[in-house]
Formats: C-alpha cells, sequence, structure tokens
C-alpha cells in the first residue's frame, strides 16, 4: 500500500498548494514534503508528508518548526508513523485513507439537487455550508471556480446548500474533499457524483469518522494517517 498512500498524499498535497496558492499563500513541493511557511487557513496544514526516510521527515518538520517558531504548525503524517511530541505536537485527529478503483458506479435514486458550483456567490454558499460560520467563507477562492480539473458540486433542497462536495484530478487520481450533507443520504449522493466527476479515474480520500458509506460505494481502506497541531506558543 505504500506507493498508494504515497500517490494519494501527492494528490492531497496538489489540492492544497492549488487552494492556498489561489490565495496568494503558495507552497513549496519536496521529495519528503508538501511545505507552507505562511500562516494557513485553519482547515489546511502547514506540512503533508510525502516520502523519504522517518528521519528525513523529522529533519525537514524541524526546520519548518524552526522557521514558524513560535506560530502554529499543522503537520499531516502520510503514513501516521512519525512521533512528534518531542517537537511540542500533539495528536489533532487519526484518519484511514479510502482508494476506489476505476469502475462502474450506479447513483443512489434520491430527490437530492446536484448542481455544479460555477459563481463566487455559490462558492460562499457551499463554504458557509461545508465549514459553518466560524470558517471565514474566503478560504476557498473564486480562482478555483470552471478549472478543468477541479470540480465543485453542491446538492440543494427547496434552494438551499444541504450538502456538497469538491473532486480534484491530481497525479492521476480523483481526490475527494470537502464531503458534507446533513443526512447519510445526501452524503452519499455526493460522494457518488464526485467519483462520477473523472469516472475513468481511481478515487482518493479520507475519513475520520464512519466508513460505512465509503465501503457501500466500492472504497477500501488503504491505510492510517494522523494530523498534529503545534500550538503557537510554544
Amino acid at each position: 500500500m505504500t506507493d498508494k498512500i504515497a500517490r494519494m498524499a501527492t494528490n492531497n498535497a496538489a489540492w492544497i498548494d492549488r487552494a492556498v496558492s489561489a490565495l496568494g499563500i503558495g507552497g513549496e513541493f519536496t521529495p519528503v514534503l508538501w511545505q507552507n511557511i505562511h500562516d494557513m487557513p485553519p482547515i489546511f496544514p502547514n506540512a503533508d508528508t510525502l516520502g523519504g526516510t522517518e528521519a528525513e521527515k523529522m529533519a525537514a518538520i524541524e526546520q519548518l518548526v524552526a522557521a514558524r517558531s513560535g506560530k502554529v504548525v499543522a503537520i499531516k503524517d502520510s503514513w501516521a508513523q512519525l512521533d512528534l511530541r518531542g517537537l511540542g505536537f500533539e495528536i489533532l485527529f487519526q484518519a484511514q485513507w479510502l482508494y476506489r478503483a476505476a469502475q462502474p458506479l450506479t447513483p443512489t435514486p434520491g430527490d437530492l439537487q446536484i448542481e455544479p458550483v460555477t459563481t463566487a456567490e455559490g462558492l460562499r454558499a457551499f463554504a458557509l455550508a461545508c465549514n459553518g460560520p466560524d470558517i471565514p467563507v474566503e478560504v476557498y477562492s473564486p480562482k478555483l471556480l470552471n478549472q478543468p480539473d477541479i470540480v465543485w458540486l453542491a446538492g440543494k433542497q427547496d434552494g438551499r446548500v444541504v450538502a456538497g462536495v469538491t473532486a480534484v484530478l491530481a497525479d492521476g487520481l480523483n481526490g475527494i474533499n470537502n464531503l458534507f450533507g446533513e443526512t447519510i443520504t445526501q452524503k452519499q449522493r455526493m460522494l457518488e457524483a464526485a467519483v462520477l466527476a473523472f469516472p475513468d479515474q481511481p478515487a482518493c480520500c479520507y475519513e475520520r469518522g464512519d466508513l460505512a458509506l465509503y465501503l457501500a460505494s466500492g472504497f477500501e481502506t488503504a491505510g492510517d494517517l494522523q494530523v498534529w497541531l503545534r500550538p503557537a506558543d510554544l
């Protein structure tokens, strides 16, 4: 599974880099990390591990921590193999990678109206429904709209956004992000729509909750990851 996780980690880092680059705070890809020394929006980390040995990853993270001395640092350990407690980190959450081979998918029937998000106004409504009022809606730039490799989908009922998802094509994988819904059925419909956004490509994502809807849609677990957080006052 190691090579598969490396591809999924690269796909996820590519999405984060696109998202923050659109905000004017792009990061840097190295063989070991995708890293970003800037203050990040609260939903994005400062680094994703991409490869290399444990020692190489630790050394790169130590350099990033030094560059951000006194500031918050969030690290996504894509293989859940690092112990960052010695650098002042605590585990924020643990999750599992999920992978779906490119294969046919029959959508679940339902009355959810699924439509692409193509306008700045629509993106603001998506962001508010996805992240809630405590995260600025500007976390997603309109520059990310109407791109051939990024598909934003909103699920509506009575004209209100109740579900959504983002599909990102990178490194030959369909990376599924921002999946949300007020009900499990709504999330299921959005997950299926995301898979079908790039139906000829394998799909991937990670989840820290119940995996049942992913397994029902043909995903399989592919390994663990964990996200570490270092407070600003260290």
